[in-house]
């Protein structure tokens, strides 16, 4: 899926890339080389985790710098992503339910410091002080929506409400979709309307085709994109199905097209939807007892010592807006046959968009990645170690890099090489518990249950608190009994 570019882009390339000359090229060619590393990058991402279909779109300034389609909406109908195909965004939606949220605080119709059961009168006793601050950051600590598509919204209300809190308010963040669904029901009870049609008439009033709910995978819907994942054994791809109800639209239902997810972020950024002010509300960091980067309904990433914002979701979609340079990033496929992070594939688009966002992290996992990948092991092994010794290099976080690319390549099946990085990572930082957690995991990959055992007891040594160690040791003690 590789694109051909031609001689003059490419002499451009390499004249920026090796620098002393940026004057001579005018606002366009730059853009046109950026357009380029995005689209090569991309294109590399798509080809390299296997993603079915995917469309992408960098806009900076109000302007689209970059946009572009990749692959299939259906592999069975041969059918191409386009202008019109639907994305859904699963838990990325929370984004348009947190923007409905603070519109109604814009008209003075909720307050942040509003207990939720000044809307809603059916709540148990233990939920009566909860505030819509605190359902917007994810600190209400209440215990997990007991959703079943199979089951009315009454019946899944009852259960919920006799589950114990999970914490006081306020005290951590916790990622339970029950505080998405009681902002639905509040924006319902507010405005009278289904929670569907109050986001549509706010935030996409001119986008009809383009823009709709959906929670049901088996919803017959023109244009949507088919989700499909990849069997843990065959790695052969197969159709996923998620099936909610519309109940849980706020936290899962968007499904959308990239042109339509572009006016949204350009009304957005015009101030279509909320003030700046409130948009700064919004953003702002919220102050757990136990420290979380998140705000009200949006996640905050550092990136380069500046905060970002966004979602995920699904492990298929992801946005993000860069404020300090007015650049935003939508990612949407329709799924993968190998695990990656959407947010490290955002931070490097956002870095070849703008080279003040480039994250030495990232780039740096790309370089090793390329590296462990088609070298001997001693031969990237020497790379890396020239690479973490040099002084420019100090502010890389080494250990997650290494811990990331030991995960990437078990993803891809390499399980020597992903038990070979992790081990190097435990020589590196012997006295980090995830490196050892990790290295564990490397061995329970190849079915190597001694020396798995082995590992897991000294990450459990290093952090008592590491539950998964625990739980992994008596799981591997259940399978195999020394003699």
């Amino acid at each position: 899926m590789k694109r051909h570019h031609s001689l003059s882009r490419a002499i451009l390339f390499i004249l920026l890339m090796l620098g002393g000359c940026k004057n001579s090229f005018t606002s366009e060619q730059s853009a046109e080389i950026n357009q380029e590393k995005i689209g090569n990058f991309v294109s590399t991402v798509v080809e390299r985790y296997q993603i079915p279909g995917a469309a992408v779109a960098v806009i900076q300034d109000g302007k689209v710098i970059y946009k572009q389609y990749y692959g299939k909406a259906s592999i069975e109908h041969n059918a191409p992503i386009n202008n019109d195909t639907l994305f859904r965004i699963y838990s990325t939606t929370k984004l348009f339910t947190a923007t409905g949220i603070f519109q109604l605080v814009e008209k003075n119709k909720i307050r942040l410091e509003d207990t939720v059961s000044k809307y809603l009168d059916d709540l148990p006793e233990t939920w009566k002080s909860i505030k819509i601050k605190h359902l917007l950051t994810l600190s209400s600590g209440l215990p997990e929506f007991a959703g079943d598509p199979d089951i009315p919204e009454d019946i899944v209300a009852a259960m919920t409400y006799e589950a114990p809190m999970q914490y006081n308010a306020g005290d951590r963040w916790s990622y339970t979709q029950t505080n998405f669904w009681l902002l639905q029901r509040i924006i319902e009870k507010l405005t009278g309307i289904p929670f569907s049609e109050y986001i549509l008439q706010q935030q996409f009033r001119t986008a009809a085709g383009q823009v709709l709910f959906s929670s049901n995978s088996f919803d017959v819907i023109p244009n949507r994109a088919t989700r499909y994942g990849s069997n843990s054994e065959s790695k052969v791809f197969e159709t996923v199905y998620y099936r909610n109800k519309p109940y849980g639209h706020s936290g899962n239902g968007l499904n959308i097209s990239l042109d339509e997810f572009i006016n949204w972020n350009n009304n957005f950024d015009k101030g279509s939807f909320v003030k700046d002010e409130t948009k700064t509300l919004m953003w702002s960091e919220y102050e757990y007892k136990m420290p979380h980067k998140f705000s009200h309904g949006w996640v905050i990433y550092p990136v380069n010592d500046q905060l970002s914002y966004g979602f995920t979701g699904g492990g298929v979609a992801g946005f993000r807006k860069f404020n300090k340079h007015n650049l935003s990033v939508i990612w949407l496929t329709n799924g993968n046959k190998y695990s990656y992070s959407i947010n490290r594939v955002i931070n490097h688009i956002a870095g070849l968009a703008d080279a003040n966002l480039l994250d030495s992290n990232v780039t740096m996992f790309e370089l090793l990645l390329d590296s462990f990948a088609n070298n001997s092991f001693d031969t990237a092994l020497q790379k890396y170690q020239t690479i973490a010794s040099k002084a420019e290099n100090k502010k890389v976080d080494f250990e997650q890099l290494l811990n990331s690319l030991g995960y990437e390549f078990l993803s891809f099946g390499k399980h020597i090489l992903a038990l070979n990085i992790f081990k190097l990572n435990t020589r590196e930082h012997p006295d980090s518990w995830n490196t050892h957690d990790s290295l564990a995991e490397g061995y329970e990959a190849l079915k190597d249950v001694e020396n798995a055992l082995v590992s897991y007891k000294k990450s459990l040594q290093l952090n008592q608190d590491n539950q998964h160690a625990r739980d992994r040791i008596q799981a591997l003690k259940s399978m195999w009994l020394p003699y």
